[in-house]
């Protein structure tokens, strides 16, 4: 199938689908199938392997973050892979100096600085059948960097950022999305994001915020505009007690968020927390397209320029703007 859907013949194939569509259904149950025994499989061979971590419920990991004003760096199954397949994954291309800084930036011990893993590591028991197997295959592949991670070190935990889609018990979800945007209210904050991220476009997620401006950057391959976004902040941006950093860029977030603090800034990689919200308030069961935005992980939705005024009024830089 990879090799009919490269260049000319992805038309064909289209047309394929299109006229018989029980050949698409079937060609889904055979990957659906695939997979299935792919994550039994680690399951299986996941028995004998165990990672004992101390990570951080959500709820503990804002309370932390609000009372010692500290900053996040999150690490999810993507970084993982980027660390350990030497390989690029879908939105940033392989770059041995970012793979350099996530390995260093796993191992940094600072007071300012609050290093999250996954939930997880810790426990699969609160997910949702699908993410509990994907997580189980996983945590099988990176084994050998997950075993070695510091097991005496209190982490925070990732999935701040994905508080509802994944969980079994979604009941108590709008006190949860209370408190995480506890964290800038009545704070100055500049968000960072990809160039069809809209975060908080069309909801009220940063409503609270005393004010929002955006640096808006590529939505793919971001690191390599890295210095260009460090430069910008330092020779645009006055830092202040108020100010807040909320960085959503993949991989890039990480050493972003890292040399920010050492700079002085106060800044928190928030990933995928507006697709998480905007599931929330539609009550959704599983992750959809979002028809004003860019929505990772569920295929290629496209959703063209933002024309929201606000939006637009908000953005204070371009970075690798065409």
């Amino acid at each position: 199938m990879k090799k009919l859907v490269k260049g000319k013949n992805m038309k064909k194939v289209k047309e394929i689908f299109k006229k018989f569509p029980f050949v698409l259904f079937f060609k889904n149950m055979i990957d659906d199938s695939k997979k299935f025994f792919k994550y039994l499989l680690a399951s299986y061979k996941l028995k004998n392997k165990k990672v004992t971590l101390n990570i951080l419920s959500n709820e503990q990991t804002i309370k932390k973050v609000k009372e010692n004003r500290m900053s996040i760096v999150r690490y999810g199954d993507g970084e993982f892979m980027y660390i350990s397949c030497n390989a690029p994954i879908t939105y940033q291309k392989f770059d041995g100096e970012l793979r350099k800084k996530l390995l260093n930036i796993l191992n940094v011990r600072d007071d300012r600085l609050l290093i999250c893993l996954p939930e997880p590591l810790n426990t699969l028991s609160n997910l949702v059948k699908t993410s509990k197997w994907y997580w189980k295959y996983r945590i099988y592949k990176d084994f050998e960097y997950y075993s070695k991670l510091d097991m005496n070190y209190e982490y925070g935990n990732s999935f701040i950022s994905r508080p509802y889609i994944v969980y079994k018990d979604k009941s108590n979800k709008r006190n949860f999305f209370k408190l995480l945007k506890s964290i800038w209210e009545n704070k100055d904050v500049i968000i960072i994001e990809g160039k069809h991220s809209c975060s908080g476009v069309g909801n009220d997620l940063f409503s609270n915020a005393k004010s929002l401006r955006r640096i808006i950057c590529p939505d793919r391959d971001a690191y390599s505009f890295y210095d260009d976004i460090i430069n910008y902040i330092q020779n645009n941006i006055v830092n202040s007690s108020n100010l807040l950093f909320l960085i959503a860029l993949g991989p890039t977030a990480k050493p972003l968020v890292y040399d920010l603090v050492n700079i002085g800034f106060w800044a928190i990689d928030i990933g995928h927390i507006d697709s998480e919200y905007e599931w929330f308030l539609m009550n959704a069961k599983r992750k959809v397209k979002l028809s004003n935005k860019h929505t990772a992980e569920v295929g290629n939705n496209y959703c063209g320029d933002c024309n929201d005024k606000r939006y637009i009024e908000s953005i204070i830089a371009k970075i690798g703007d065409e």
